[in-house]
């Protein structure tokens, strides 16, 4: 028991003064390629297809993770075997990564640019350039940290929002054989505690950091590391220990991981925070499957060593690279959702051209068949970078090529403009501050202040215009989920709910204001029991002070034609209905938030209704004069928000006859 204690924590030192202690407790050739690890990336893989087709498995996001585990072991199992085959060489390591990432990404890339260039508008294919550019300067994930949320809608379709977590991996690769070279000539202790150490870090900061900073947490290497590196400790522990020998215990072992990787994808969800602690039981899991089927496969090992999960998991790289580019313009291509059939189509689409993928690009370039030489593969590489960087750097710097489009399209596209000035995800320590975004007539003293989401910041470009027309100065506090309620806590892990409202509260007691406008997403939040008490606790607190107060019911929730899909069915010439959801719809959607709202209808509560402008002859309209109204499903467009200027103007003319609109009559 001693013995395999003292191994377990580092062999004693068997080398000449002067070397590497890095005599294996285990041989070479126990790392060799194994059919159960193919079969793992096979379930991962096939966990994630189906997570992003929503088709179940709704935490099949967690694939991601047991292939960051899978990475760690097998390049750490690779530097190793490296190491005592003749030593590891820097530029061989990263001539492997190059031939086994770049030419079936780059491809992928190409050919989402090209799709691009004819299904997407200019806004969109800009977007794609600058994402182009980001993947081969492998900053992807800093792109889309930057530039989106992995769980929110329009992520969907973004086509190459899925390299993200290839940046991750090409990042470690730069860092990780360094740091190998840095300690080659310490002990193999020093070298795994050094491991452990910086895993621990990673670990600890990712559960720090997932609340206050959640996008970046998701993204970006030093909250993801942590997850490699158990694959890399996993490997080094091997290397050095000789895994139980009794196959009642190993079956165990297996079992166990295998349940703590299948269990998130079913336990979790696009509202689970994570990575965070939720982390830790895939990439724990993935870790003890690994450690178990070293020596030899237990009866999961078998199962999962079978021939056809086996090619699954061979092609699984470029299963991973293709699915969501083909379920990103499936999106495009569809006026609404796309059915579960049409999905699940795409998904068996990919299967095909994945297979291609791997036997035509992958599998001759990391076999050497093709660019066997350093020099040939470094210029392929620059070529490629060159190629695909300047396809993306084009297509931002001309703006998405407008000139596909003729004038009239042109201008329909631009209408979909969605506004960033007033896109303003405003922090509680701007509110502690006074420092909050300022509209309208920003030199008068008197104040009004808009609260709410996402959608209250849809309505801004109206509020500003009636604003400045009266007179007035608005101060936005908005954030996206998060509803203007007090002691309110939202289900939407993105929200920011009692913590704003403290903020909000405090701003309002420190300062004048003489008009608050309340508007947000209700009706998603409205079957809540909290609801109706948090919403009267923020009418009564605003009561207690001189203050006119509006409540602004939400505008319908388009449930086939976005505006974005309605642009695309122009631009091919086919027929969109210029009409969405009826007024019956909307109003059974929305009936327990109106009967909320009319209990503090009164002198100083007042409840605006857009449906008096922007549902026509019963029905909602999407676009007026071929101008799209919505920029998605429910958001206003600008165009749609300044056809409320006249319904806020009024409001603001009756809460303040002083007002320069109201002197003049107009």
């Amino acid at each position: 028991m001693w013995r395999k204690l003292r191994c377990l924590i580092g062999c004693p030192p068997r080398a000449t003064q002067g070397s590497v202690d890095t005599k294996p407790c285990l041989p070479l050739d126990s790392f060799r390629h194994r059919q159960d690890i193919d079969g793992l990336r096979a379930l991962a893989v096939m966990a994630v297809l189906l997570y992003h087709a929503g088709v179940g498995l709704p935490g099949g996001f967690v694939g991601v993770d047991v292939f960051f585990v899978i990475s760690g072991f097998v390049i750490t199992g690779l530097i190793l075997r490296r190491e005592q085959g003749g030593g590891f060489q820097l530029g061989e390591f990263w001539g492997k990564r190059i031939r086994r990432i770049i030419p079936a990404a780059s491809c992928v890339v190409l050919v989402s640019l090209l799709a691009g260039y004819f299904l997407l508008l200019p806004r969109d294919l800009e977007a794609l350039g600058a994402s182009a550019v980001a993947q081969q300067l492998m900053l992807s994930n800093v792109y889309f940290w930057r530039n989106t949320s992995y769980f929110a809608g329009p992520a969907d379709l973004k086509p190459l929002l899925h390299t993200w977590s290839l940046a991750v991996e090409e990042q470690f690769y730069l860092f990780f054989p360094l740091l190998h070279l840095g300690t080659r000539r310490w002990t193999f202790r020093a070298r795994l505690l050094v491991m452990v150490g910086i895993a621990m870090a990673s670990f600890l900061w990712n559960v720090f950091a997932v609340g206050p900073f959640p996008s970046a947490t998701f993204y970006l290497l030093p909250s993801r590391s942590w997850e490699i590196l158990a694959g890399a400790i996993t490997a080094m522990l091997l290397f050095r220990t000789r895994p139980d020998e009794r196959d009642w215990h190993n079956n165990l072992l297996a079992g166990g991981g295998m349940a703590a990787m299948i269990a998130p994808m079913f336990l979790y969800s696009s509202q689970t925070t994570f990575p965070g602690i939720a982390a830790l039981l895939p990439c724990l899991g993935t870790a003890a499957f690994l450690y178990a089927n070293h020596s030899r496969p237990t009866a999961l090992g078998r199962l999962l060593s079978t021939r056809p999960v086996v090619v699954v998991g061979l092609m699984s790289y470029s299963l991973y690279l293709w699915h969501w580019p083909i379920l990103a313009y499936l999106k495009w291509w569809s006026v609404s959702e796309p059915s579960t059939t049409a999905r699940l189509i795409a998904l068996a689409a990919s299967f095909p051209i994945a297979f291609l993928s791997w036997r035509l690009i992958e599998t001759p370039f990391r076999t050497g068949q093709l660019l066997a030489g350093g020099v040939r593969i470094v210029g392929f590489a620059g070529v490629v970078f060159l190629l695909v960087a300047g396809g993306g750097a084009f297509a931002v710097l001309a703006n998405g090529w407008p000139e596909r489009l003729d004038s009239s399209k042109v201008f329909f596209a631009d209408a979909e403009r969605d506004g960033e000035l007033f896109h303003n995800d405003v922090a509680p320590q701007q509110l502690s501050q006074d420092q909050l975004p300022v509209f309208g007539e920003v030199d008068s003293q008197r104040v009004y202040l808009v609260l709410g989401d996402s959608h209250a910041m849809a309505l801004m470009p109206g509020i500003d215009a009636a604003a400045r027309a009266c007179g007035v100065k608005v101060l936005q506090s908005t954030r996206n989920s998060t509803l203007p309620l007090l002691g309110f806590r939202s289900t939407r892990k993105e929200a920011a709910s009692p913590e704003l409202a403290e903020a909000i509260t405090a701003y309002i007691r420190r300062n004048d204001v003489d008009l608050v406008v309340l508007a947000g997403y209700w009706c998603r939040e409205a079957s809540s029991p909290e609801f109706a008490p948090s919403l009267e606790r923020m009418i009564r607190f605003l009561s207690d002070r001189p203050v006119s107060i509006a409540l602004v019911m939400d505008v319908a929730k388009q449930p086939q034609v976005p505006p974005r899909m309605m642009i695309r069915t122009n631009y091919f010439g086919e027929h969109a209905e210029p009409a969405g959801i009826s007024m019956a719809a909307y109003r059974a959607l929305n009936e327990e938030v109106l009967l909320a709202f009319r209990r503090f209808d009164g002198e100083r509560v007042s409840i605006l209704e857009p449906a008096s402008i922007l549902a026509g002859t019963g029905f909602w309209l999407l676009r007026d004069n071929g101008i799209p109204l919505y920029r998605d499903r429910d958001h206003l467009s600008v165009e749609g928000a300044l056809r409320l200027v006249p319904m806020f103007k009024e409001w603001f003319d009756v809460t303040n006859p002083g007002s320069k609109s109201a002197q003049s009559g107009n």
